[in-house]
């Protein structure tokens, strides 16, 4: 075997192995980005759940604020009934539905606060998909270009293989003559 035979087996070869080592790398890459894409999905899931979560505490807890606000009621009723006072009318109807009011506009803060949560868990939910989009978009984009890169380098080292061969036998012939 010529010295040309053997650089261009070597190229050739050098080739096998930097496609081989590209597609390789290429497909760890395409691994990573789906697993992260995955993992965004959960932590995606979790901020909904935790969302939905936050509604219903905030409703139950509405619930209770509008229970405690109907007990107070009733025993206002029954501390100015006690004194003798006509509770539907005057002063004691007043204080009833301020009472009243005041309660429903609590519930109301309850709610809304548990919403403001529940909006802050969306966006945390909507910011971690797009993260997990990005992120194997950006994992796809780069298994490309090590395809693309390692291509590239194979190709480089077959044509310089195949220059290797032809200047080889060139020389062979002139030698020949």
């Amino acid at each position: 075997m010529s010295a040309g035979s053997a650089a261009g087996a070597g190229s050739f070869a050098s080739a096998t192995t930097s496609l081989a080592g590209a597609y390789s790398q290429s497909q760890a890459l395409e691994m990573q980005a789906n697993y992260q894409k995955t993992q965004s999905e959960m932590n995606a899931k979790l901020a909904d759940m935790q969302a939905e979560d936050a509604i219903k505490r905030g409703n139950k807890a509405a619930g209770q604020v509008k229970q405690q606000a109907k007990r107070m009621q009733g025993a206002q009723r029954a501390a100015l009934a006690a004194q003798g006072i006509d509770i539907d009318s005057g002063s004691a109807a007043e204080i009833q539905e301020n009472t009243e009011v005041l309660s429903a506009m609590d519930a109301m803060q309850v709610k809304n606060n548990a919403w403001k949560e529940a909006w802050g868990f969306k966006v945390q939910a909507l910011n971690t998909r797009a993260e997990g989009s990005w992120a194997q978009a950006a994992g796809q984009a780069a298994a490309r270009n090590t395809l693309l890169t390692g291509g590239m380098q194979a190709l480089s080292y077959t044509a310089q293989g195949s220059y290797d061969v032809y200047k080889s036998s060139k020389g062979d012939r002139k030698g020949g003559n």
